[in-house]
């Protein structure tokens, strides 16, 4: 029940600020960030508008005193092949034809309703967090911080899709 509600909260959250922050040229949203209260905290965030970059996204964490540290690289569909083991067929398959139809429309291809499709598996992943993680739109922390945490999704170019409140 309690991860329910969490999951419920990251949907609310991904798609209220998704839209408020999309006119702003260098940051398209921010990052669902949900602490357990026990030195793990599960972040989550909007789909890209197009493609996913090909080398995936870039998990970055700004801790309290000011030092940053990359927790998290190459988050995209199908990046972790434990994640997608883990996975019911019924969910798997959609994600490897997410992979496929991604790297299609990266070359210039139209292989269908990819945007559509996208949106489809987005629900999946709002209701499972193994799903978004395999889906390469959520990652969760394990630290023993304390005080205000700042995360940072990053293209590989270092250019800012995401980021969570302090």
């Amino acid at each position: 029940m309690k991860s329910r509600t969490i999951l419920a909260f990251f949907a609310v959250v991904a798609l209220a600020t998704s839209f408020s922050v999309s006119a702003q040229d260098d940051l398209r949203g921010y990052v669902a960030a949900v602490s357990d209260g026990n030195g793990s905290v599960k972040l989550f965030w909007p789909m890209p508008d197009g493609t996913w970059p090909s080398k995936g996204y870039t998990v970055q964490r700004t801790s309290p005193q000011g030092g940053t540290a990359v927790i998290a690289q190459g988050l995209r569909p199908g990046y972790d092949p434990r994640l997608m083991e883990g996975l019911a067929g019924s969910r798997r398959d959609p994600l490897k034809q997410l992979e496929a139809w991604d790297r299609q429309v990266a070359a210039g291809k139209n292989p269908g309703d990819f945007d559509g499709f996208k949106n489809y598996l987005f629900l999946f992943a709002v209701d499972d967090f193994s799903f978004a993680k395999a889906m390469g739109l959520a990652w969760e922390d394990h630290n023993d911080l304390s005080g205000p945490v700042v995360y940072q999704v990053m293209e590989p170019d270092g250019k800012v899709v995401g980021l969570s409140m302090p």
